[in-house]
């Protein structure tokens, strides 16, 4: 499967204007900071995409509703995946389809927190996300 990449949120255009795609684990990887950075109920049509993360970080909560969270929104991202592959198996590559979450971890220090989300994908990988 092919998307366009993203870099802040918005699409990349390198120096000569033509806007960047992205595709195999890099897709993959950039999903997963897309479902963890987006706040939660953004999508009317997709109420299960994105996190609480923005409402947590800096907050009073500590490592383990963090962590909680980022489970629930990664195993909903896999869910997701397996669906669309599912029904459209030819639109992706083996390293695209997470097939099964492998572990989850969360820190914070005051306002700023980081997530590591390890699958492993349809190909055999090992894949990590960290936001």
């Amino acid at each position: 499967m092919i998307d366009l990449k993203l870099t802040d949120g918005d699409w990349s255009f390198p120096g000569d204007g033509t806007g960047l795609l992205v595709e195999g684990s890099n897709l993959l990887l950039q999903g997963f900071r897309e479902w963890l950075i987006e706040r939660l109920g953004i999508d009317s049509l997709h109420p299960e995409y994105g996190s609480r993360l923005w409402q947590m970080i800096g907050g009073r909560s500590q490592s383990f509703s963090l962590e909680e969270e980022v489970r629930r929104v990664s195993l909903e991202y896999v869910r997701h995946c397996q669906a669309l592959y599912n029904v459209h198996p030819t639109w992706f590559q083996s390293s695209e389809v997470p097939v099964r979450l492998l572990g989850v971890s969360a820190n914070t220090q005051g306002s700023n927190g980081t997530v590591l989300v390890m699958v492993q994908t349809l190909d055999g990988q090992t894949r990590s996300v960290t936001v």
